[in-house]
């Protein structure tokens, strides 16, 4: 639940702070979720429950593991 609250607060900041941006187009508005590590599998399985998953630009799995045991 904390990393799809994460998920949530970080696309409504991405979409105020698109509203400000001094860009004159979308062009350079790209919403990027990055992860490193175990965060790597958290966010994946919050990005199953995450309402805006069409929105996201691009997807980093950095050093990814699926548990602690591998």
């Amino acid at each position: 639940e904390d990393a799809l609250t994460f998920l949530n607060y970080a696309y409504r900041d991405f979409l105020e702070s698109s509203k400000t941006s001094s860009l004159a187009s979308d062009t350079y508005q790209r919403f990027i979720v990055y992860t490193q590590s175990l965060g790597g599998a958290v966010a994946l399985r919050a990005l199953k429950d995450f309402q805006h998953r069409d929105k996201i630009s691009l997807l980093v799995l950095d050093s990814t593991f699926r548990s602690t045991r591998e």
